[in-house]
């Protein structure tokens, strides 16, 4: 018994030695490991400057995949058509035309671009967009109703080719028509306009302009020009003043004048917008 007793107290500290030596070799591998892939790791991103290699690389490096998904979002539709309510009304548009199953998300192909591009005709009445951008895609757009929404913008430089344009009952401050030469009709009363130029609208016959703010109209570069409706503006009583050309050319015509708000009807008529259809149909590309 006393041998038995002896032997049990020299194994002990022998099994306690052995398995400090088994945890001091695996703790070096592990830092072994930890070593070498660190090496791997600086080895990959190392640069020209290798006090700010790590950090300037890993910037680098996220800066290129922000890059690269905006550029792929640049592509869809929803990138460019912001305005959701637009996009939807364009994407039923396509959709309605081919039987597509085109999303916020899909890429606009070269087929989609051209097909944009021979719309003509576009009926956005009382939708709630607040932006039409996107719609310069749609270079041959010669009817354009986007009237009853909260636009407080709209840009058509790239629509040369609109006849008519109503745009009545939004928010806008400014219309700039320069490149509108093909303008024939123009409906943008109960807006905030300040001024209206007209001068590059050689082809204008209609327009009604009422209910905004301005000042004076000058219709000098305007002789298609016979349907004028022009009331509740910031203008002078007196016509001589508020539209300074307007005896030379309308001696004849019928006219009416009440107050600082003053009307002139050269056809005794106050030119009314067309009606707008609400159809399926109303949006399409006149053959």
């Amino acid at each position: 018994m006393g041998i038995i007793a002896s032997s049990g107290n020299v194994e002990s500290p022998f099994n306690l030695i052995l398995v400090m030596i088994i945890g001091f070799v695996i703790f070096c591998i592990v830092m072994i490991a930890c070593a070498i892939y660190g090496i791997h790791v600086h080895r990959k991103r190392k640069t020209a400057d290798p006090l700010s290699a790590d950090v300037g690389s890993i910037f680098e490096e996220d800066e290129d995949e922000q890059e690269e998904v905006e550029q792929e979002e640049a592509g869809t539709f929803a990138a460019e058509f912001p305005d959701t309510i637009f996009c939807w009304e364009i994407l039923r548009l396509l959709n309605g035309k081919d039987g597509g199953n085109r999303l916020f998300s899909t890429f606009i192909s070269d087929d989609d671009y051209n097909t944009l591009a021979a719309i003509k005709v576009l009926n956005l009445r009382k939708k709630e967009i607040r932006t039409l951008k996107g719609i310069e895609y749609l270079t041959s757009l010669a009817r354009l109703d986007c009237a009853g929404n909260p636009l407080a913008e709209l840009d058509l430089s790239h629509n040369t080719a609109l006849q008519q344009i109503l745009c009545f009952g939004n928010m806008l401050e400014e219309l700039n028509l320069l490149k509108n030469t093909a303008l024939v009709n123009l409906y943008c009363y109960s807006n905030r306009l300040t001024q209206l130029d007209l001068s590059k609208n050689i082809a204008l016959k209609t327009l009604n302009c009422s209910n905004n703010k301005l000042t004076e109209l000058d219709f000098s570069k305007n002789p298609a020009l016979t349907g004028l409706h022009c009331f509740s503006n910031y203008m002078d009583p007196d016509p001589n003043v508020s539209v300074p050309d307007w005896q030379s050319r309308w001696d004849n015509a019928g006219t009416s004048w009440d107050g600082s708000a003053f009307q002139f009807f050269p056809q005794n008529e106050p030119p009314e917008p067309p009606e707008s259809t609400e159809d399926e149909g109303s949006n399409d590309d006149e053959q």
